[in-house]
């Protein structure tokens, strides 16, 4: 009875609820209305924060990937796999080619004493003085130096320069350039460890010279100007007496030239055809030889001494054997014309004149 009367005054609580919300029915809609309304806006508010999210995202996917296609169309042989190093090292200087290399200026050098001088004795290293035996001597047709030189075996030991007159290129090796401060080669002379290369605007006025060593560096440049005129020169000969460069080598340090003029030793005063003995670093002279001892087209040095030859017509004409540390004649052989080409192979001197061949035996 009790429990009976307990759930009746529950169902009427239940009524008087539903009256106070506005009755019935009607009173339940508003009541889910009022429930609904607020989580539809949330649900609208979520829904625009989504797709705003949505933008954004989408917008910074399309800038890296328009990023990614520029870094690729800059780099377009790169893979994705590829790992680049960049390396560090100490940048090497490039071998200078032989037109930029540095030309040191010409060193002038003061006048010689033109006369037989020792001031210090070249270090050259020196042997036992050799001895000449003559063996052959007979008239050359003059005209047959080529056949001459092609059936000994023979060569002068010289480059060819190139001619500006017949266009011919030379055989100038490229450490040697064709020019030295403006000034163009006028004979090119190989002498093993170093070249010797003459230099002269005019090719009968030769009085610069360069050294250089095997890879092309210059080792001197010397003007010998004042060498070119003697105090007893004769004026009315003047364009005849320019002592000229003839020849040159280098030994031990020591650079050996032949100089003088190509008409009569009297024209000079007798003071022609000289070999001077200069200090390679420096230009210093040690000795200077006596007079007309060299005119030839060249000299040799064998064992620390200097075969060497001089002649001119209706002059006296001789070999001679100087020392190389001194300058001092030891020998003096008397031929029948003129030294021009001294040469030696296989032990034997081979001396060619104007019109004779000569052979020695040379100990």
């Amino acid at each position: 009875m009790m429990t009976h009367r307990w759930m009746m005054m529950i169902g009427l609580g239940s009524l008087l609820a539903c009256d106070a919300l506005g009755g019935g029915e009607d009173g339940a809609d508003a009541a889910a209305k009022t429930e609904v309304a607020p989580a539809k806006v949330d649900a609208e508010k979520a829904l625009a924060e989504t797709e705003a999210e949505a933008k954004a995202k989408a917008k910074e996917a399309e800038a890296k990937e328009a990023a990614e296609g520029e870094t690729k169309a800059a780099a377009p042989d790169e893979t994705p796999d590829k790992v680049v190093v960049e390396e560090t090292h100490t940048p090497v200087e490039p071998e200078l080619a032989p037109m930029s290399r540095p030309e040191p200026p010409f060193v002038a050098l003061a006048a010689p004493p033109f006369a037989q001088t020792l001031r210090r004795e070249a270090p050259v290293t020196q042997g036992p003085r050799p001895t000449l035996e003559k063996i052959a001597d007979k008239r050359n047709a003059i005209i047959d130096e080529d056949a001459w030189f092609r059936d000994l075996g023979l060569r002068m030991p010289t480059w060819e320069i190139p001619n500006p007159f017949t266009g011919a290129p030379g055989d100038l090796p490229p450490e040697i350039p064709a020019t030295y401060q403006g000034v163009p080669i006028a004979k090119a002379i190989d002498g093993g460890d170093f070249s010797i290369a003459f230099h002269a605007a005019d090719r009968l006025d030769v009085h610069q010279l360069v050294v250089r060593n095997k890879a092309g560096d210059v080792i001197a440049a010397f003007d010998l100007e004042a060498y070119r005129s003697t105090p007893k020169d004769d004026p009315a000969e003047a364009m005849f007496i320019n002592q000229e460069l003839r020849w040159a080598e280098v030994r031990d340090g020591v650079l050996l030239i032949c100089s003088g003029h190509r008409t009569y030793a009297k024209s000079s005063g007798g003071l022609n055809a000289f070999i001077t003995a200069l200090e390679l670093s420096t230009g210093e002279l040690l000795w200077q030889s006596a007079p007309l001892v060299c005119n030839s087209g060249d000299f040799l040095v064998r064992d620390g001494w200097i075969i060497t030859g001089y002649g001119f017509t209706a002059e006296p004409d001789f070999l001679f054997v100087l020392d190389a540390k001194t300058g001092e004649q030891v020998e003096k052989i008397k031929v029948k014309s003129g030294p021009e080409v001294i040469l030696e192979k296989d032990g034997k001197l081979y001396v060619r004149t104007y019109d004779r061949n000569m052979e020695f035996e040379l100990r």
